[in-house]
């Protein structure tokens, strides 16, 4: 059977988990079925990753905001590479691509919702207006799409209520490469734990993210500081870099934490910092399928969040701890219950790591994305999952 050539659209500037999966799905589809090609918005960490696992890539973006000029260049493209599906992966991923497959008829369109739209939003387009006007083009060039996939089951009801009839919802959850989250040894946690400063013997609670506001890592240091005095010795390491970072570090001081908190700053090999790590904390106030948490759980490193989004998706009561949404105290019990019971945490830090490896791996992810690229373009009758 002849493959079909795939080619998905990312904006390209920083890596993140939408830019993860595309990338570990690119690496991990069987090529005699799918040719994958990566169309970047712009150059940067995107392509320089790309690069690293020798996956073909084309940048063709805009040159200035609003450069329709991009959606030409993107549809030439398109016809001299022979796309069959293009993939769209976020808001202005969609606008630039659905435009350009508009001029290829032959190309079917698919779109992953990575995030909840509404937030996505709010977060990208702080102006009223100008998101007004985002949201308005994304549901009209959202009539173009054959396939809409969901990475949560939550997404996946919002899809069902929000986009046009006539097009098809899947639900296909993010996959992880386990060949780089291998389960740490004691010589290797003993070698982590002495980079970022954290004693030996004492649990670590850890997060990994953008410092920015919707990751709420004020609600966790906060959280964390009702524990002083109520469990023993502890600490927590801070894996990322962002606008608020100052701020934390100040509000860190002022509420007493001292040296029981360490801002680690942005770290290239994350893998490092979940060595250190006992627990992982998860506070985000939106979160579809977390790929940091799926890392970590990877890793042995035993999740406490919130039930909502994708989380109750990933977590269960035998892997982590989930809570009520914005229910802070839960939130800091959950940590505490953990911090004193080291064979509690190691019996789900054993449990996540099956759950990741039973279902959500990479492999798993690539097989049902070629199914659905060959149900959206008619190579089969149906798919597991229709």
């Amino acid at each position: 059977m002849t493959p079909l050539r795939v080619a998905h659209v990312h904006g390209g500037r920083q890596m993140c988990g939408v830019s993860n999966r595309i990338l570990t799905a690119m690496r991990f589809i069987d090529r005699s079925a799918v040719e994958s090609q990566l169309l970047l918005l712009r150059g940067g960490a995107v392509a320089d990753k790309a690069r690293a696992y020798n996956l073909p890539f084309h940048v063709c973006g805009p040159r200035f905001p609003g450069d329709l000029g991009a959606v030409f260049r993107m549809a030439e493209w398109l016809k001299r590479s022979a796309i069959d599906v293009l993939h769209t992966h976020t808001i202005n991923s969609n606008f630039y691509g659905r435009l350009a497959a508009r001029l290829v008829p032959r190309v079917t369109l698919v779109s992953t919702v990575h995030t909840f739209v509404e937030q996505a939003m709010r977060d990208t387009y702080p102006n009223h207006l100008v998101r007004a006007v985002v949201a308005r083009q994304n549901a009209l060039t959202g009539r173009w799409v054959k396939l809409f996939i969901a990475t949560c089951r939550e997404l996946e009801v919002e899809l069902r209520a929000s986009v046009h009839p006539s097009a098809g919802i899947r639900l296909i959850y993010n996959g992880l490469d386990l060949a780089e989250y291998p389960s740490p040894d004691s010589s290797e946690r003993a070698r982590a734990r002495a980079t970022f400063g954290i004693p030996e013997g004492i649990p670590c609670i850890g997060a990994v993210g953008r410092l920015v506001g919707i990751k709420q890592i004020p609600l966790l240091l906060e959280a964390v500081a009702t524990l002083q005095g109520q469990v023993g010795e502890f600490r927590l390491l801070v894996a990322g870099d962002g606008p608020e970072r100052h701020a934390l570090e100040r509000l860190a001081a002022d509420i007493g934490l001292g040296r029981k908190v360490v801002f680690a700053g942005w770290i290239d090999r994350v893998r490092e910092a979940y060595c250190a790590m006992d627990i992982y904390a998860m506070p985000s106030a939106s979160e579809t399928l977390s790929y940091s948490t799926m890392e970590a759980m990877a890793m042995g490193v035993v999740p406490v969040a919130f039930s909502s989004g994708g989380l109750p998706d990933l977590v269960t009561p035998e892997t982590g701890i989930l809570v009520d949404p914005g229910n802070r105290a839960a939130f800091a019990d959950a940590l505490g219950q953990l911090i004193a019971d080291c064979t509690l945490r190691k019996s789900m830090g054993a449990a996540g790591r099956a759950r990741i490896e039973s279902h959500f791996e990479a492999r798993r992810m690539a097989v049902e994305l070629t199914a659905a690229y060959r149900s959206a373009t008619n190579h089969t009758k149906s798919c597991v999952g229709d």
